[in-house]
């Protein structure tokens, strides 16, 4: 009796045995399977069950053919197939939502699933499960899908969703979408003055991405200079009557980041709007550095009930026993309140527009008092790199150390004093004179019953108080300090 053939056995995409856990997973995967079948290999059968393997190394002669036997024309070999290229994951660098096996999710771009571990890039930080605590994940719709749902339902009136949509296109690099958006809020509000310094923003981003991505000419072969006298630099002279002004300044840094995520942890309020997640090894190097203190529970019942309580819970233990180490890996998904207020009410109310502009303390001129400038001009990175250079940096007002943000004082704090007219400011912001010899210094805001100064001000005063004190690695074009002042902003460091 012979035996019944095996089936086939094909070389399908490695995809992780949870993801077929509904219909729609099934159906993701047989598209794949399909999509990636070239690439996959043709299906391989297997040897019958009982027969073994003929030995084409041991055969010296070929059978011999009868006399009568007809003779056929040799068969054609058939082309050697090209080699098949690695099986490639078309989902990794999607937006996917991971469900981990005690009902949390998270949701970030897919770095890696490799059926060992799982890893989401999280608001620019990349965060690691074992795929024993994974229990599936999805991949997100496509972000053209999303874009359409997104503007079916948009208010066309509202500029905040409008900016919220076109910032989420850029971050997943569609900024000719966010384009889109903004040209249909600015030709229905033509006289909001964001809106069109958004646009053009975004205009100025793809044509710099376009021409990245266009190959350049071929630089031709370095000649060697033929050796000359070296002359010795001239050192420039500084201008009379005043510190030197450099012309070429480097470009203001932004915070990476990790120091994004240390800003953002230090100025999180327990009850904030915003959401925070805590990664399961944050928690692991909780009880192992803090295990033995009371707050953190001991048995393995009370740590698995803490690791499922809210992120708040979690949070409150992280900031009582103040395990600074943690804070940078902390998942916070937005700006916290406080942040959000200085975007809002004053980073894009009068400081990109009015203060941190080419031609005053965004550009060459800049002196030492230099702001950032990335694009977007109103993203989490800039709002986060100006808020630290507004916290820390110290003028010199009326020959004495002045904060650009007086938290003690907060009516005396340059970023709103040197916004005002100079008839109305209690300090007055310096000459600026361009190279015709004129002032070049305008006033942000019209004066002190302008609503953007109250809510400034009002901003300023809300800040929880004191202000926490912590290093951060970053390194400012200019310093903070003036030359030999002391520091004028240092106060206690709240118990975290």
């Amino acid at each position: 009796m012979t035996p019944a053939p095996t089936k086939p056995q094909s070389r399908a995409p490695q995809l992780s045995p949870r993801r077929c856990t509904s219909r729609r997973s099934v159906v993701g995967v047989a598209l794949l399977t399909l999509a990636l079948g070239g690439a996959a290999g043709a299906p391989r059968p297997s040897a019958q069950p009982g027969a073994s393997a003929p030995n084409l190394a041991s055969s010296t002669s070929p059978a011999p053919v009868p006399a009568n036997a007809p003779t056929n024309p040799p068969a054609p070999t058939p082309p050697t197939p090209a080699q098949a290229p690695p099986s490639v994951d078309l989902r990794l660098g999607r937006e996917a939502v991971v469900t981990l096996t005690d009902g949390r999710r998270f949701t970030g771009i897919l770095v890696r699933d490799d059926g060992r571990e799982v890893v989401l890039r999280i608001a620019g930080i990349e965060t690691l499960w074992p795929a024993a605590r994974v229990d599936l994940v999805r991949l997100l719709p496509s972000v053209d899908d999303r874009y359409r749902q997104a503007r079916e339902g948009l208010d066309p009136d509202s500029y905040p969703l409008h900016s919220e949509l076109a910032l989420w296109l850029v971050s997943v690099e569609r900024v000719d979408l966010a384009i889109e958006v903004m040209e249909a809020y600015s030709q229905r509000h033509a006289d909001h003055e964001q809106a069109r310094r958004d646009l053009h923003s975004f205009r100025l981003l793809a044509e710099l991405r376009a021409k990245q991505a266009r190959p350049g000419p071929t630089a031709p072969p370095p000649v060697q200079p033929t050796a000359q006298p070296t002359a010795q630099p001239t050192a420039p002279r500084p201008p009379a009557g005043g510190d030197a002004r450099p012309t070429a300044p480097a470009r203001t840094p932004l915070l990476d980041a990790r120091e994004q995520a240390l800003v953002k942890a230090f100025e999180l309020a327990l009850d904030d709007s915003a959401e925070v997640t805590i990664p399961d090894d944050v928690l692991d190097d909780l009880f192992k550095t803090y295990g033995s203190t009371p707050r953190v529970p001991a048995t393995p019942e009370a740590r698995a009930l803490f690791r499922s309580a809210p992120a708040r819970v979690q949070l409150e233990t992280i900031f009582s026993l103040r395990a600074r180490e943690l804070y940078p890996r902390l998942i916070i998904l937005g700006l916290p309140d406080s942040l959000r207020r200085f975007r809002d009410d004053v980073h894009a109310a009068y400081l990109v527009s009015a203060c941190a502009t080419a031609a005053c303390h965004g550009g060459q001129e800049a002196g030492r008092l230099a702001f950032a400038t990335g694009r977007p001009p109103n993203s989490d990175a800039n709002v986060l790199t100006n808020f630290v250079i507004a916290d820390r940096f110290v003028a010199l007002a009326d020959g004495q150390p002045q904060p650009l943000l007086d938290w003690a004082s907060p009516e005396r704090s340059l970023l709103l004093q040197y916004a005002l007219p100079r008839d109305e400011a209690q300090l007055d912001h310096p000459p600026a004179p361009g190279p015709d010899g004129r002032d070049r210094w305008r006033q942000a805001l019209s004066g002190r019953q302008d609503p953007r100064y109250a809510a400034a001000l009002q901003w300023v005063r809300s800040v929880v108080q004191p202000r926490p004190e912590f290093d951060l690695r970053y390194k400012p074009a200019r310093p903070f300090e003036p030359p030999t002042a002391p520091p004028t902003n240092a106060t206690a460091s709240p118990p975290r």
